[in-house]
């Protein structure tokens, strides 16, 4: 299974005991990229894990897509003795609970909505719902993010400029999450290329959209689920994308592409499995 030594998912562990933030001013919390402003990105989630009987909680992103549904990655869900996910939502300083203009939502494990074909071996169908047990009340910080319409499914969005958001590791030497949210100007990479640096391992499929890292920005560990966002010529801004995995060789150093789950080729699943109408 020589795939699991290079394939990494972008899951973080954290000690509740021994609390993993850093508050070192080291700028580009996600890779080379930058603190956001408070409210610039509304419909970022954090999601918080926790384990039954455990002192660890696992860190993941997400996105608010409707009132009453966030969206985030397969694999961020299916925890062995998870108890409940803790959806936060208008988070900046992510350990500050006390946030102005803050929301927790706890979302017990019936309104886990996976993906039935999810594969954690291939890795493949890496999508998940949430489903909120209230609708939020939206606000400045609150907001949900569109989904794709019909008429983007054929577009495969390469050469174009996505945002990718979070509070995951922002080194590759270091083993903590940053404690402001950033965000980083992602380039979508080809997917001939993607495929290539992957092609032993058989796991980038057209289901899948990547990034370039040879700017030195990129996803990292923390910032699994997040979105992977675009704002198209008209100005209207969607979310193309939720962070998956990468090389464990490194984050952004090696220039191996971050992998996201392509949304577009799961608009389907998403008006099945909740009440959102996709627009045409």
């Amino acid at each position: 299974m020589k795939w699991f030594t290079t394939i990494f998912l972008y899951l973080t562990v954290l000690f509740a005991a021994a609390i993993a933030f850093s508050t070192d001013p080291i700028g580009g919390r996600i890779i080379g990229g930058q603190e956001a402003q408070r409210g610039q990105f509304p419909f970022q989630a954090a999601l918080r894990i926790n384990v039954t009987d455990r002192p660890t909680f696992s860190t993941c992103g997400g996105s608010l897509i409707a009132k009453d549904y966030t969206l985030t990655a397969a694999h961020c869900v299916l925890i062995k003795d998870v108890m409940n996910i803790e959806v936060h939502l208008g988070a900046h300083e992510i350990q500050n609970l006390d946030e102005d203009g803050r929301l927790r939502v706890v979302v017990e494990p019936e309104n886990f909505i996976v993906h039935k074909d999810y594969n954690s071996r291939s890795i493949v169908n890496d999508i998940a719902l949430l489903k909120l047990p209230v609708e939020v009340a939206f606000t400045d910080r609150i907001q949900p993010i569109d989904l794709p319409s019909w008429s983007d499914v054929n577009v495969d969005f390469e050469g174009k400029v996505a945002i990718a958001s979070g509070w995951g590791r922002y080194s590759d030497s270091l083993q903590v999450i940053s404690p402001v949210l950033r965000y980083a100007e992602l380039p979508v990479e080809s997917q001939r290329i993607c495929m290539h640096y992957y092609q032993n391992y058989e796991i980038v499929t057209a289901s899948n959209i990547c990034t370039y890292t040879g700017t030195g920005k990129g996803t990292c560990n923390g910032d699994s689920g997040g979105p992977l966002s675009y704002t198209d010529e008209n100005g209207r801004k969607f979310i193309i994308g939720l962070t998956s995995f990468g090389s464990d060789i490194g984050c952004v150093e090696t220039g191996w592409p971050k992998v996201f789950t392509r949304i577009t080729s799961f608009l389907d699943w998403i008006e099945a499995n909740s009440n959102i109408k996709i627009k045409p």
